[in-house]
């Protein structure tokens, strides 16, 4: 089995005395892989997303990141090897142009500054940036300015990505152009380790896991497949299932049968038209 990069383990945590915001959460995440945690309004997809980061530190449970258990005094080892981009990228740019932002991770790390300008360009290029280095970030669309932050984090070449609501505050064709992003990085880089903290079940339809969160437990854990066959109990935690699991399953109720390869909207289109 490949090796975890995240472990959670029967992790609790509460914001008031007698009241678990977290009630015992356990996974992994394993090395290359992809995965979504969702969750609606209050589920407390969150509050998990800060105690991985860090950032909520009265947890009890262990977190390991990378093998080694997060703790005070290993937490910024850790954070080093992450990469993070959150729902307002505008909470994320410090530089007056593209450039400038995306080089100021590289400042902090001492990158010699002769290395920087082609570290840009590269990773510029492989969000689709690569035209607007000169450009005031207030000026991009919010796809633009996610793709950015997202350039800014690979030019760190983390081990580990969470995104925590990176598409919330994005119209469709921007959730879009992200989805296509993470499937390009993924590609490209088969061992960076992805996670999702969202409550966009499009997304989560292309992951390789997804852990559904309700009131500060996991209620489903598994492929997009198995998870989202529950659709009526998903519809009681006020969560629906994504487009193409919605439209498979009206059609094999209609009595089509449609073979099990045929896993995307893309192919059930073109099984359709057959």
């Amino acid at each position: 089995m490949p090796e975890a990069i995240l472990e959670v383990k029967d992790l609790h945590f509460s914001y008031e005395a007698g009241k678990e915001t977290l009630k015992g959460i356990s996974f992994s995440v394993p090395k290359g892989s992809y995965a979504c945690v969702i969750g609606h309004n209050g589920s407390g997809k969150s509050t998990l997303a800060k105690c991985i980061m860090g950032l909520n530190s009265t947890f009890k449970g262990d977190v390991l990141l990378f093998g080694e258990k997060l703790s005070p005094s290993s937490v910024y080892r850790l954070r080093s090897r992450i990469g993070i981009v959150f729902q307002n990228p505008d909470n994320q740019f410090v530089g007056s142009t593209v450039a400038d932002d995306i080089a100021f991770g590289l400042e902090n790390t001492q990158v010699p500054t002769e290395q920087m300008e082609e570290i840009i360009h590269s990773f510029a290029k492989q969000v689709g940036m690569e035209d607007f280095l000169e450009h005031e970030p207030q000026m991009l669309s919010g796809g633009q300015k996610q793709r950015v932050a997202i350039s800014g984090v690979l030019a760190m070449k983390p081990s580990l990505i969470i995104f925590d609501e990176a598409t919330a505050m994005l119209d469709p064709k921007g959730k879009k152009e992200i989805y296509a992003l993470v499937e390009r990085m993924r590609q490209e880089n088969p061992d960076l380790t992805l996670l999702s903290i969202t409550h966009d079940v499009e997304e989560a339809a292309n992951a390789d896991q997804v852990i559904v969160i309700n009131d500060g437990n996991i209620v489903y854990s598994g492929t997009p497949k198995e998870v989202f066959s529950h659709e009526k109990e998903l519809k009681e935690i006020s969560l629906h299932v994504p487009f193409f699991f919605a439209l498979k399953r009206r059609l094999e109720d209609r009595g089509l049968e449609i073979p099990e390869d045929v896993d995307s909207l893309p192919l059930l289109e073109d099984y359709l038209c057959r």
